[in-house]
């Protein structure tokens, strides 16, 4: 008679790095004037969002811009960094006054298109793209970003 003779092993406890907070992409909330208004105004504001607390914000001030084309102008470029050990959203507001002198506008149109777009990533180099149509606003991995468009009427000689 032969008992079964058996071997135990235990198995070795498994342990994982807890998921990665997702990452939300910033929204812009408030604009003044509205969104997608053709206004009387040079000033625009827009108060962005983000729900991820530790996110840099990047904000992109437009003039003539989408489409590319030979009037199209970079205004403003802005990195908002988050606050040090940051534990709620962020908020911030960003303000652009448009004048023909110091944005250098184009002087053979009246009407200009202004664009804010921000993005919790840096957006790549405009020399760096070869789509016209994404010319200022593409980013590292298609991450999505946020916009708001006006149109004023203001001829610059």
């Amino acid at each position: 008679m032969c008992s079964p003779c058996a071997c135990v092993i235990p198995i070795s406890p498994q342990f994982e790095d807890p998921p990665a907070a997702q990452n939300f992409a910033p929204v812009i909330r408030d604009t003044a004037p509205v969104n997608g208004l053709v206004v009387p105004t040079k000033t625009f504001r827009a108060t962005i969002f983000d729900p991820n607390p530790g996110d840099d914000l990047y904000v992109l001030w437009l003039a003539d811009f989408p489409p590319f084309g030979p009037n199209s102008r970079l205004l403003s470029s802005t990195k908002f960094p988050h606050a040090p050990m940051a534990t709620t959203p962020q908020v911030i507001d960003t303000t652009i006054t448009i004048d023909c002198f110091g944005s250098n506008l184009a002087t053979q149109i009246s009407q200009h298109h202004i664009m804010v777009a921000v993005a919790d990533r840096e957006f790549l180099k405009p020399e760096d793209q070869t789509s016209l149509e994404l010319k200022y606003t593409s980013l590292p991995d298609d991450r999505p970003h946020a916009e708001a468009h006006w149109t004023i009427n203001l001829l610059c000689q």
